[in-house]
């Protein structure tokens, strides 16, 4: 039985690491919850999902929407399209954990928190986008 207790552990640190990202994110919208604050239908929402203007993380069994990437009157943060468009990495988790992750190139702030604030430096935020995932594994 010990030979899976490495794995358990792993499993156990990564639904660890995800309700950690969740509580950064804000919580997470159902698509049903996102169509109704935006006054859109759930297949919009989907759309805009798989076009990259809005990001959507599994869990559950279903796509949920982490709160952050809206604006207080439920549109989505300006930039973000443009961010999520040069972000290289692999899994919507990962994005997610680029987002809400502050940066020392960002002055401290997480990329989302960076365009919430200061819309002006949406350049900075993409150029960071786009050198994520380049490196490989470390």
């Amino acid at each position: 039985m010990t030979e899976l207790d490495p794995l358990a552990s792993l499993i156990a640190k990564g639904v660890e690491d995800k309700q950690k990202l969740i509580q950064e994110a804000g919580g997470l919208l159902s698509v049903g919850e996102v169509a109704k604050a935006r006054g859109l239908s759930p297949q919009a929402i989907h759309k805009q999902r798989r076009s990259r203007k809005l990001l959507s993380v599994p869990y559950g069994g279903e796509e949920k929407f982490p709160v952050i990437q809206f604006t207080k009157e439920g549109d989505p943060v300006p930039g973000l399209s443009t961010v999520l468009h040069a972000l290289h990495l692999e899994g919507a988790w990962g994005t997610l954990d680029f987002l809400v992750s502050p940066d020392d190139e960002l002055d401290g702030l997480s990329p989302i928190e960076m365009l919430k604030r200061h819309p002006e430096k949406l350049e900075e935020v993409v150029r960071l986008a786009s050198i994520q995932g380049e490196h490989g594994p470390a």
